[in-house]
């Protein structure tokens, strides 16, 4: 499976064909050899020489090497764009991950005892630099974004630049991840009403007061329809040259085009940028839009959380910290984090136990000591240390930040408040944190975990297969949503027979799959909701360990609307579950006692601690002293 999945990963970054080493075990890498020379076409090279050409993949067997020479190949072979390293099952990886890096690498993913990190590379490239804003050729290329940088001196200092499109998704302009998040539903004609309410909304909130969405700049543009026919026509542009640069400061805020960003995220392109040496006070990070902007409320939860999610399915070097209940206050981990990066999205969110270790299972997917189930005692003891008590869970969403800090600075808020692993979690690799951030920015999933998450051991076997399925053929996740009586087994209610799944294309184009799974696409006619809607509005579906599921309201109507024996029957396990659930106050009454409760809980918990520390070693003198 471990080709499969390099396979999988080429699919999602795509590097430019070259040569790759392995050094050490060989066998350890014989299925991601066989994919780079048979799939890929490139060639082993001896990299034992002094002088190594620049690699594009290097694979290293971690038993055969000490952490001496690992940072030495790294640097001898030019610091190459991918690192798959093996390590022996049940090893320890801490202190071999933070070598890494150091060097400038982040983890993608672990998978069979083989971890893959990747380097950002040649994100920017200079093509002039030198020039000034009141030159001729600059003011002719940003003559469309004058009155955004009309307060700018001519002598401002200006490069032009070509930019990998992800680097202009930044904190402080959050929009630009629900821009691209409508480009990215447009592209794959999903969820129509879903991505216009999120845009209108968002759009709504920048251009000013009213519910008439104008632009104020001049050009006379307003209504709905006008703006997406811009961006539209941008989406479809087939000559990038002819899109105008965009202008940003030196930490690639944009000062003006969102949608010229987010278009070319979407396609995948680079972007032509003019690089001004003056900040950008063109900003709207997600606390613009969680607060009243323009007379307007708040903008709706679900939008932010789904922006947050597409940011971190832009951006592979971000992370997701997870503030447990057990910290009474999180200010000490707020001021480091902020210290080392920028916070992009936060969210308080009130959990049980229960509903912890539902997240812990899922944060901490393929690690040797967690079964699947949770069944297991270092689960257990993982779970009363994060979640001794109902409390409320911190969950901060982390960019902007250099690989070789994060560890350090986790080390530092657990070693401030004395409770070790158990006050915080940061996610390690991309994979998790898309993962953990699935689960916990969306509305739906968090009402599961509240309702409670089972262990039903066939089920989980049978969603892993499908996950892996997924990634061995490149499937595109978000067009793939489990459906039928599997939802009942997330809850627990009962182990599927099969699982099912709808998807948003041709279902012919799909390979073989494995057994007991299939394509339920031929009974999406008993859904309420096109399969494009399910999959694209966060409002219809839910994601449980990195796959996505139909919500509860969905497969009730379904199951209602087809009104077979066993769907009366699942309808009425679904709802005495939710029926047996004590409802949640007002949210914000309640997240003020959980926090007050759990300030208490914390502190006594402390109390408690220190008060051992005292008298243990006392009682432990007085038994030797009677044994004397």
């Amino acid at each position: 499976m471990a080709g499969n999945t390099l396979r999988a990963y080429f699919k999602r970054y795509p590097t430019q064909p070259g040569g790759f080493a392995s050094v050490g075990d060989a066998r350890r890498f014989a299925h991601e050899i066989q994919v780079l020379r048979d799939t890929h076409g490139w060639a082993v090279k001896d990299i034992a020489g002094s002088e190594c050409p620049a690699l594009a993949c290097l694979l290293v067997s971690a038993p055969d090497l000490s952490p001496t020479e690992i940072a030495e190949l790294l640097s001898s072979s030019g610091f190459p764009q991918l690192v798959l390293m093996s390590f022996l099952p049940g090893s320890k990886k801490t202190s071999l991950f933070a070598l890494v890096e150091g060097q400038g690498y982040r983890v993608f993913r672990e998978f069979d005892d083989i971890a893959y990190f990747h380097r950002s590379c040649g994100s920017v490239v200079v093509e002039a630099g030198g020039l000034m804003l009141g030159d001729p050729t600059v003011q002719d290329l940003l003559r469309k974004c004058r009155r955004r940088i009309s307060n700018l001196s001519a002598d401002t200092k200006v490069d032009l630049v070509s930019v990998d499109p992800r680097a202009l998704l930044v904190s402080q302009r959050f929009d630009i991840a629900i821009k691209a998040h409508y480009a990215r539903l447009w592209l794959a004609g999903s969820a129509k009403s879903w991505r216009e309410h999120a845009y209108f909304e968002h759009a709504l909130r920048i251009t000013g007061a009213g519910r008439d969405l104008s632009e104020r700049d001049g050009t006379g543009k307003a209504g709905l329809e006008a703006f997406l026919e811009g961006f539209h026509s941008l989406l479809g542009t087939t000559d990038p040259s002819a899109i105008p640069h965009v202008p940003v400061d030196l930490d690639h805020v944009v000062f003006d085009g969102g949608h010229r960003a987010a278009a070319a995220i979407s396609k995948g392109r680079a972007v032509k940028c003019a690089r001004l040496h003056s900040p950008s006070h063109s900003r709207a990070p997600s606390t613009f839009f969680q607060g009243r902007t323009h007379g307007h409320p708040p903008c709706p939860e679900a939008i932010l959380d789904e922006a947050a999610i597409e940011y971190c399915r832009i951006k592979d070097t971000v992370a997701i910290a997870m503030i447990f209940p057990t910290v009474a206050s999180e200010d000490t981990a707020i001021r480091e984090l902020a210290g080392i990066g920028d916070i992009v999205y936060r969210k308080d969110i009130v959990l049980s136990p229960s509903a912890g270790g539902a997240i812990l299972r899922q944060a901490y997917l393929g690690q040797p000591w967690l079964h699947d189930t949770g069944a297991t005692s270092g689960f257990l003891n993982k779970l009363r240390a994060c979640f001794p008590f109902s409390g409320v869970l911190r969950v901060i969403l982390l960019d902007g930040f250099e690989s070789k800090d994060l560890r350090p600075a986790k080390d530092r808020i657990r070693s401030a408040y004395g409770i070790g692993n158990h006050s915080i979690h940061i996610t390690d690799s991309h994979e998790e944190t898309l993962r953990v951030a699935r689960s916990l920015f969306n509305q739906n999933g968090v009402a599961v975990l509240r309702l409670g998450v089972g262990n039903l051991p066939g089920f989980h076997r049978k969603l892993f297969t499908l996950r892996d399925w997924m990634i061995a053929n490149g499937i595109d996740e978000d067009r793939v949503c489990v459906d039928g009586s599997a939802v009942l087994s997330v809850l627990g209610l009962r182990e599927c027979r099969d699982l099912d799944f709808l998807y948003d294309g041709d279902q012919s184009s799909l390979p073989k799959r494995p057994e007991r799974i299939d394509c339920h696409n031929a009974e999406a006619r008993y859904h309420s909701h096109e399969i494009g809607e399910i999959t694209g509005d966060p409002r219809l579906h839910f994601w449980y360990m990195g796959v996505k599921f139909c919500s509860l309201q969905v497969i009730q109507e379904m199951k209602k609307n087809r009104g077979e024996e066993k769907d009366k029957n699942d309808i009425v396990l679904i709802q005495s579950r939710i029926h047996s659930q004590k409802p949640y106050s007002p949210r914000s009454v309640l997240l003020l006692l959980m926090r007050w409760s759990g300030y208490i809980k914390a502190v006594l918990s402390r109390v408690k601690r220190r008060i051992k520390k005292v008298i243990l070693p006392l009682i432990k003198s007085m038994d030797r002293t009677k044994d004397v």
